[in-house]
């Protein structure tokens, strides 16, 4: 692989793992609005989603979200919900980033993790990553991000 490719290959890693983004908005809206979504709500597995199927979930993502428990979610109550998530996913990926765990995210604290992403994509270990190693990746971290949905919901 040329040098050049290997760089955007190691920046586009790094920023996609700095970021905390796994999947593109895009990519995840249509991976959630179709198999996910299915897998999740389809309560009795025939392949369609009824009413009474999305209810109980909906229901229960109110009931979190309602911190004083009310019965109503205001604006502030949706704002914390959300900062909470947030805060909850850049705390894992900083202390993934954080190799010594001191607090501080360093340039070689990040290299060092691009380094390790590189090597798990270079399966063949030839110094450059295909793109039949690529899609075995993404494919990997979709089924992540799948546990990672399954664990909030």
């Amino acid at each position: 692989m040329q040098k050049k490719t290997k760089t955007l290959v190691i920046a586009a890693a790094a920023i996609a793992a700095v970021s905390g983004v796994a999947l593109s908005a895009n990519a995840a809206f249509k991976q959630w609005g179709g198999g996910m979504m299915m897998r999740h709500m389809d309560a009795n597995g025939d392949g369609k989603v009824t009413r009474a199927e999305i209810m109980p979930r909906i229901t229960k993502r109110f009931d979190r979200v309602d911190a004083n428990n009310d019965g109503q979610v205001t604006k502030e109550e949706v704002s914390e919900h959300v900062r909470k998530r947030v805060a909850k996913r850049v705390g894992f990926m900083f202390d993934r980033f954080d190799g010594n765990s001191d607090g501080i995210m360093t340039k070689a604290e990040i290299g060092s993790q691009v380094d390790k992403f590189f090597t798990r994509m270079d399966t063949d270990k030839n110094g450059e990553v295909s793109r039949e190693e690529m899609g075995a990746f993404r494919d990997a971290m979709r089924a992540h991000m799948r546990k990672f949905f399954d664990q909030e919901n």
